[in-house]
């Protein structure tokens, strides 16, 4: 029987030297001796399910459809991203299934994964619902991007990182609009974002905890 372990990246030589060998389909580490097992439990987290979670429970796969626009998170919620609340090896499993389910292709522009290249992984972007009548800031899905649309989304990031022309560009050309629409769509992104930094959002990720991912921080 298998036993599986997550093993970072900067150990993988010392999980070859704990005799545990790499399982290729789920990317995770494994032993099926016992001692080797034993040994490995006090050096890394074991992974009772290696398999890539595909699923979330209550996700709504169509919420906001695929189009690419301008989603500027409010302030006070800028760190809150699943990546960062979810234990690492749980993470590894879900980010592995959403670009599984995606076909290895950007929900957006329809561009190919390609770990060849710089920044040619898919990234996961998370998509938010806002409802000022209960100040409540709830996680609604979990889309794949391309880098070059995650980096659109975050326009904000992006100007900061002087990288506004591109994605501008990258706007259009995904949209197929012309710069005077892209310009109305982040001006109307940010006068958004200025309202929802006036609200005490409730962040709301029960997406992610009734589907069994472990997390880091407080629930």
């Amino acid at each position: 029987m298998r036993t599986y372990f997550h093993v970072p990246f900067s150990d993988n030589q010392c999980a070859r030297e704990a005799g545990l060998k790499f399982d290729g389909a789920y990317k995770t580490h494994y032993t099926e001796e016992t001692k080797t097992a034993l040994t490995a439990k006090t050096l890394w987290v074991e992974v009772s399910n290696p398999q890539p979670i595909k699923e979330l429970i209550g996700e709504d796969r169509d919420y906001e459809g695929n189009t690419l626009f301008v989603d500027i998170l409010p302030m006070k919620c800028w760190f809150v991203n699943a990546k960062h609340l979810i234990v690492p090896a749980d993470w590894k499993r879900l980010s592995k299934g959403l670009r599984e389910r995606s076909n290895f292709s950007c929900e957006c522009c329809g561009k190919k994964e390609s770990l060849q290249e710089d920044f040619g992984a898919l990234e996961v972007h998370e998509r938010w619902d806002y409802d000022e009548t209960t100040q409540r800031q709830t996680l609604k899905r979990l889309i794949s991007l391309c880098h070059m649309c995650h980096r659109t989304t975050h326009w904000g990031y992006a100007t900061l990182n002087n990288e506004e022309a591109d994605v501008r560009t990258h706007f259009r050309s995904v949209n197929q609009v012309d710069y005077a629409v892209v310009d109305r769509h982040v001006k109307d992104a940010y006068a958004l974002w200025n309202d929802r930094n006036t609200v005490e959002w409730i962040i709301d990720y029960t997406i992610l905890t009734q589907s069994d991912l472990r997390l880091k921080g407080p629930q």
